[in-house]
């Protein structure tokens, strides 16, 4: 017997399982069971955990404290097994509540920078420049000793340090007065 065979035959285990097989069919299982032990193994594990199912379906005894509990929950009657089919939707609900709850928490990295974004605080002053075009903010920033600490290419913005040993007000004055320079305020 091939693999395909036996395949087929897989599919047909719960059917005998339960008697629902023409005998023909009854027959090439008996066989299958009989020449292949993995098969055999196959049958029996699922004959198994049929029999176990069934055990759940017969009611436990109850003790009067889980009685009272269950008819709070108004399911006194039910069995395990139907307790169970609602399992999957108590994980789903509980799945679903949990991602509603902790996506808030969940801060998703910005995949941006705007000019709002504070640069860290330093003991030297910072300033937000916001120039014409590139180039010119590279001769700024070499004409007027200035350390680029974020920059924002986009919009022809930066936010520069100024040197410690220059007068902030000053240095703002200045650049103001240059022709490509559109902003400067202190941060």
């Amino acid at each position: 017997m091939n693999a395909d065979s036996l395949q087929a035959l897989t599919l047909l285990i719960p059917d005998y399982l339960g008697g629902h097989l023409s005998e023909a069919d009854r027959e090439a299982v008996e066989a299958a069971m009989r020449e292949h032990q993995e098969f055999r193994q196959q049958v029996e594990w699922e004959r198994d955990l049929r029999n176990a199912i069934r055990r759940t379906d017969e009611p436990l005894e109850q003790r009067p404290d889980q009685l009272a509990f269950e008819r709070t929950l108004n399911v006194t009657g039910s069995t395990p097994r139907r307790r169970m089919r609602a399992l999957p939707v108590g994980i789903a609900a509980a799945l679903v509540a949990g991602v509603i709850f902790t996506y808030p928490l969940t801060k998703p990295t910005p995949q941006f920078e705007t000019l709002t974004d504070q640069p860290a605080v330093t003991a030297e002053p910072i300033i937000r420049l916001a120039v014409t075009g590139n180039s010119d903010m590279q001769q700024l920033l070499e004409r007027y000793d200035l350390e680029l600490v974020t920059s924002y290419p986009d919009v022809g913005a930066a936010d520069v340090r100024v040197p410690a040993s220059e007068d902030l007000t000053q240095t703002m004055n200045a650049l103001r007065k240059e022709p490509a320079v559109r902003f400067v305020e202190t941060l």
